[in-house]
């Protein structure tokens, strides 16, 4: 019975961890400590110029992220990322993005995507290096 009722509790989905404790030599007795998911407060996108952030909400919900202010944090941040990345390209622009999850107590998070991207096919700055050509104006070898 106490296993049904801790995995009933379990399959519910709003906790990130569960823990029993069972029996001790002296009596018995059970001891369940439960950590709520975190609720997510604030979505932030910084850098984001190529799409508009109604444009992200469309393609979660589209796509099924369950992504939003006030829904659970159970690492759906990855998920949500490679989505937000797909649809950047989408719009020509290669993005590197990074993820910031902030704690918010007592049981919250404020996560932002901190977005770096360019355009496809923009070319930045690269190095160069002088290659020795001979007299004769074929690259000279080494």
């Amino acid at each position: 019975m106490v296993e049904r009722d801790f995995n009933s509790l379990w399959n519910t989905g709003y906790f990130e961890k569960i823990q029993r404790k069972e029996d001790t030599p002296k009596c018995v007795q059970l001891v369940v400590i439960v950590v709520e998911k975190p609720t997510i407060r604030e979505i932030n996108y910084k850098g984001i110029n190529a799409v508009t952030q109604s444009d992200v909400l469309e393609r979660y919900k589209k796509d099924k992220v369950p992504f939003s202010v006030e829904s659970q944090y159970d690492l759906p941040g990855e998920r949500a990322e490679t989505v937000l990345r797909q649809l950047l390209a989408e719009h020509d622009t290669v993005a590197n993005i990074r993820t910031e999850i902030k704690t918010i107590p007592p049981a919250s998070v404020s996560v932002t995507f901190n977005i770096k991207g360019r355009a496809d096919g923009e070319v930045g700055k690269m190095p160069t290096k002088a290659i020795p050509m001979s007299a004769t104006g074929l690259y000279a070898r080494r």
